[in-house]
């Protein structure tokens, strides 16, 4: 909702810029204070079904980080406090759930800026957009995990 309401008070291309470098800001200090504070703040900040998360998301690593940060997921921007608990460098967090969550930004500012003037064509453009994004997902998605295993794990060993 307020990546929408974004579009609708600053427009399209301030409603990205606003909303993108918030959640790089937010999801960055989020990661460093899981960092600091570890389990013991997930406990208390993220009910149950987030906290069973956080065994998968160490054992899947950062392929499984930029999926849950493209795609709608059950633990929401829970997610950047679990990822905060991994052993993955920040340097390489902070910019894949900065891409990752981009195309979400988009569409949502997109929706927001037209939600008011937006057209027939306007909603069906943005349901294609969706579905070709699934299909993407569906087609390319153990692909792409094997790639950004690959770049984890050279860039790991430097």
């Amino acid at each position: 909702m307020v990546t929408i309401s974004s579009g609708i008070l600053f427009g399209f291309l301030r409603g990205i810029i606003v909303t993108w470098v918030s959640v790089i800001i937010g999801g960055s200090i989020v990661m460093v204070i899981a960092r600091a504070f570890g389990r013991r703040m997930l406990e208390y900040l993220l009910d149950e079904k987030a906290q069973k998360f956080e065994s998968v998301i160490t054992r899947k690593g950062i392929s499984f980080i930029l999926l849950l940060s493209i795609f709608p997921n059950p633990i929401g921007d829970g997610l950047f406090y679990l990822a905060g608990l991994t052993t993955i460098p920040l340097r390489i967090l902070i910019p894949l759930i900065a891409l990752g969550r981009l195309p979400g930004v988009l569409l949502s500012v997109f929706f927001g800026n037209a939600l008011l003037t937006a057209g027939i064509s306007t909603w069906i453009l943005g349901a294609l957009g969706f579905l070709t994004a699934v299909g993407f997902y569906f087609i390319f998605g153990e692909r792409i995990e094997k790639l950004f295993e690959k770049f984890i794990v050279t860039s790991t060993t430097r």
